[in-house]
């Protein structure tokens, strides 16, 4: 953990000062880019902010390369690796080519850039004193995926069907219900697991990052009396408590060659 303060920069590991660095005073905010490089910016008007790998110092950015100000409140490294960075005199920009500026001349709400913090579906937000703005990326948040499947697709009297779901949520946390439903070859609906009401299978938070391979819900023996035709399992993800879908229908068919035929 890389730490700046007044005197210098502190460098802590296992809850212990392995590092001290006084020759960077006055440093007021520290971000890590996604290749793991430092951007330090410094509370005084001579040094602006210094891109530092830990051991070498590989550019200084000040006014002359288009940062709006030396004074540095905050600086954010968004995920394409753009870098933001925060002034009492607007907003800087920095593309990995050249800086761009924002501040109220050029239609920004503020001057003033409190905080910055890049949201994981590409938007940044910025604290001002005027309230928050947001820089919409225009991509949306990562949704889950669901999928349903058996074992086979076609059985008989005295087989085991095993069916699966695999769910998986590359975006952020979100509060779920699953419900799972058999559709029957007349055309209704047997909700599992509450028959005629459709009960969640499944109801919590489903964290960011979660991938779950293979969750079995049901092995069942087909009895000599089952009912033939052709069947489809069904499965979605819905916010918690409603019926809004957050993923696409999943399906999984299949026929039962039994008699008698479902009536």
């Amino acid at each position: 953990m890389w730490v700046g303060t007044d005197q210098g920069i502190a460098v802590l590991q296992n809850d212990a000062l392995v590092d001290w660095r006084p020759e960077y005073p006055w440093a007021s905010t520290i971000a890590c880019d996604n290749d793991g490089l430092l951007w330090i910016g410094f509370d005084v008007s001579t040094m602006g902010v210094l891109e530092f790998d830990g051991e070498n110092e590989l550019a200084w950015y000040t006014v002359d390369d288009g940062l709006p100000s030396n004074w540095i409140n905050c600086i954010e490294c968004d995920g394409a690796n753009n870098i933001w960075v925060g002034t009492d005199d607007g907003l800087g920009y920095f593309d990995r080519n050249e800086w761009t500026m924002w501040d109220t001349d050029t239609g920004f709400p503020a001057n003033k850039i409190r905080d910055i913090s890049a949201a994981p579906n590409g938007d940044v937000w910025f604290a001002t004193p005027t309230g928050l703005v947001c820089r919409e990326s225009g991509l949306q948040p990562a949704k889950p995926t669901i999928t349903i499947s058996t074992d086979a697709e076609l059985y008989h009297a005295g087989d085991t069907m095993t069916v699966a779901l695999t769910y998986e949520n590359p975006g952020p946390d979100v509060l779920i219900d699953i419900q799972v439903a058999c559709q029957l070859p007349d055309g209704s609906l047997f909700y599992y697991p509450g028959g005629d009401m459709p009960e969640p299978f499944m109801s919590g938070m489903l964290p960011s990052g979660t991938t779950v391979p293979m969750v079995f819900v049901l092995i069942y023996d087909f009895p000599p009396d089952f009912y033939g035709g052709d069947y489809t399992w069904m499965t979605a993800m819905f916010e918690q408590g409603t019926f809004n879908m957050i993923t696409d229908i999943a399906t999984a068919p299949f026929t039962f060659d039994g008699e008698p035929p479902l009536p």
